[in-house]
């Protein structure tokens, strides 16, 4: 959907003729979207191998009517998608997102940029953590 983020390189899927073959732009990305009352949607990602905009701009495609309240998950912005951190953060100011909370394979410099731009709309996950909302 985006024009920066096109999947993830390299990455391979099992065919149905037993084969690997280059799947890199991940059309099923899986995410799970919370519609929490009074606050909005709450999107709980994988690895959004296929991008965080697009997981974001999914839900909200999926869920018109629903504002996006915040994102947990890990956003793979380490190693091969680096690049991808300044676009990613400036696509995700539209969102007006109250909580991002970058988790495993984001990466320390996308946490960084995510923090320098979002300031305290940026808490870290990590296993054991609580959210109260």
């Amino acid at each position: 959907m985006t024009s920066f983020e096109r999947g993830m390189p390299g990455q391979h899927r099992l065919g149905p003729d037993g084969e690997w073959e280059l799947d890199e732009t991940l059309v099923d990305e899986r995410y799970v979207a919370v519609h929490i009352a009074n606050k909005g949607l709450f999107v709980f990602t994988a690895c959004s191998h296929a991008g965080l905009i697009n997981v974001l701009t999914h839900a909200g495609n999926r869920f018109p009517d629903v504002p996006i309240y915040g994102v947990l998950g890990g956003f793979h912005l380490s190693g091969a998608t680096e690049s991808m951190i300044p676009d990613t953060v400036e696509a995700l100011e539209p969102f007006n997102l109250a909580l991002i909370a970058p988790a495993h394979c984001t990466g320390w410099r996308a946490i960084g940029a995510l923090a320098t731009r979002s300031k305290d709309r940026v808490v870290s996950s990590a296993v054991g953590k609580r959210f109260v909302l």
